[in-house]
């Protein structure tokens, strides 16, 4: 088993946080914006947000990126559909089909679900 992908990678950032005082950021324009990460499961919002959503098969986790955050969530209990939860917010999927729905909550320190933030709908899946 090799470790040169992670020292390369290590390198990169080091070197990307070297530069980062050289040169002002490039404005966003369509041909830089941050695109979806390959297996990400992307929702559009009714309020015109997007939720990116990673699913970490491997430690039952889930990544969510919203308004530029990327929040951590573990796998909470359910009675129908995907749940997760973690820093006080909670996404909670049924189906996997474009379309399906897709919300985000808050959640209660209680392990509740509180008010709704998102209601959205799945825009583009990971192949399969």
């Amino acid at each position: 088993m090799t470790h040169r992908p992670v020292a390369v990678a290590i390198a990169a950032v080091a070197a990307a946080a070297a530069l980062a005082g050289c040169t002002a950021p490039a404005p966003p324009t369509a041909a830089n914006a941050e695109q979806p990460a390959a297996d990400a499961w992307v929702y559009r919002c009714a309020s015109g947000e997007m939720v990116e959503a990673r699913y970490r098969r491997s430690d039952d986790t889930l990544t969510v990126r919203y308004t530029g955050q990327l929040v951590l969530m573990h796998h909470a209990i359910s009675a129908d559909g995907a749940r997760y939860a973690g820093e006080g917010l909670e996404w909670w999927s049924r189906g996997s089909n474009i379309g399906a729905p897709g919300t985000l909550f808050r959640h209660e320190a209680d392990g509740s679900t509180g008010a709704v933030i998102e209601t959205c709908t799945l825009a583009i899946a990971p192949p399969r």
